[in-house]
């Protein structure tokens, strides 16, 4: 999955008819959203292994469930190609997940939590709003709230 703000990087060959990797020439790209193109920025470089590398940022503005494509178009010795490839979807839930297990790492460090201790963590439901990590073995629970305000407590 895809998060609002993270570097995507793709490498892409350039193949003749036979499959066979082309090297030399230069490519263009452009980032596909829900099938419409885009102006994102991407950066393309070439590789040792005759692929081009290519680079660019989710939008943050982006939201859960749109699909991103890359179409890239050479030329090769003056025979112009295209192809389009699934590059995945976007996901917010990603990004809080991400966001949480960098919480949690936190937690472990300023709260004495050691890896190996029993933490479970649980997404939100309409009974305990927030994310949730609760240590066994030190009688504490941890809460992101959803707005995006913290608790440390015993249980």
């Amino acid at each position: 999955m895809l998060a609002p703000g993270s570097t995507v990087t793709e490498f892409v060959y350039i193949r003749n008819g036979a499959q066979e990797v082309l090297t030399g020439g230069s490519i263009s790209c452009v980032v596909i959203r829900n099938g419409i193109d885009t102006v994102v920025s991407t950066s393309i470089d070439s590789s040792s292994d005759k692929a081009f590398k290519v680079q660019f940022v989710i939008p943050s503005n982006w939201a859960e469930g749109d699909r991103v494509h890359l179409r890239y178009s050479a030329d090769y010795q003056g025979y112009p190609m295209t192809d389009t490839k699934l590059i995945g979807e976007v996901s917010v839930v990603a990004e809080q997940v991400q966001e949480l297990d960098d919480r949690l790492q936190v937690l472990y460090e300023l709260s004495g939590f050691a890896p190996g201790v029993d933490v479970t963590a649980k997404p939100p439901n309409s009974a305990t709003p927030g994310y949730r990590a609760t240590s066994t073995g030190r009688n504490q629970t941890w809460v992101l709230n959803p707005d995006g305000t913290e608790t440390l407590s015993p249980d």
